[in-house]
């Protein structure tokens, strides 16, 4: 349900829906922290580069899986 609303937030103008993305980075489910990742590239987030780089080392194979593409969707400076 959640990664849902994660999916429907991405639709939404960039900072409406990238704030509340961003708070549900904090979700103890996975794949809605992986989601959350997927949808900031999707909607090309300005500021998003340190919050993937640090998802590199989460201890889910998925979460670091969604950084890494979401990484190489926007080449952040510094990645």
């Amino acid at each position: 349900m959640r990664v849902a609303l994660v999916e429907t937030l991405a639709t939404l103008p960039s900072p409406i829906g990238s704030e509340r993305l961003r708070s549900m980075l904090q979700d103890e489910d996975k794949r809605v922290q992986a989601a959350v990742l997927t949808a900031l590239a999707r909607m090309k987030v300005e500021g998003a580069g340190p919050v993937l780089v640090e998802r590199l080392t989460d201890s889910d194979y998925a979460v670091r899986a969604a950084a890494a593409a979401a990484i190489g969707t926007l080449k952040p400076e510094g990645a």
